[in-house]
């Protein structure tokens, strides 16, 4: 069953990465460089390609992808499983990877 609740949590996010992105276009001169780091997270069994969206949500804004770096996490706080389900005994993982995403503005 899809949790409609969730779904607009996840929708209200993009929607502020998105006006975040813009802002920083706007403030960025030509020809500079920006540099993000995610995570893709899991909700609802589902993977959130974080990096992808940023890639096409920063193009759409005038910015051009010079490329993506990953990363794997080796030690942090975070389990490293947990229950995104909310369901007893049911676990998957955390973020174990981070995408370092470069950006420049034309």
């Amino acid at each position: 069953m899809v949790d409609k609740d969730r779904a607009k949590d996840v929708l209200s996010f993009y929607i502020d990465l998105n006006k975040a992105l813009t802002q920083a276009y706007n403030i960025l001169k030509p020809r500079k460089y920006f540099c993000l780091i995610v995570g893709n997270r899991t909700v609802k069994e589902l993977v959130l390609k974080t990096d992808t969206i940023i890639c096409e949500l920063s193009e759409k804004i005038g910015f051009t992808q010079q490329g993506i770096l990953y990363r794997n996490i080796p030690n942090k706080r975070m389990p490293l499983k947990n229950s995104p389900t909310n369901e007893t005994g049911k676990t998957g993982s955390t973020i174990l990877r981070e995408s370092i995403i470069l950006l420049r503005k034309i």
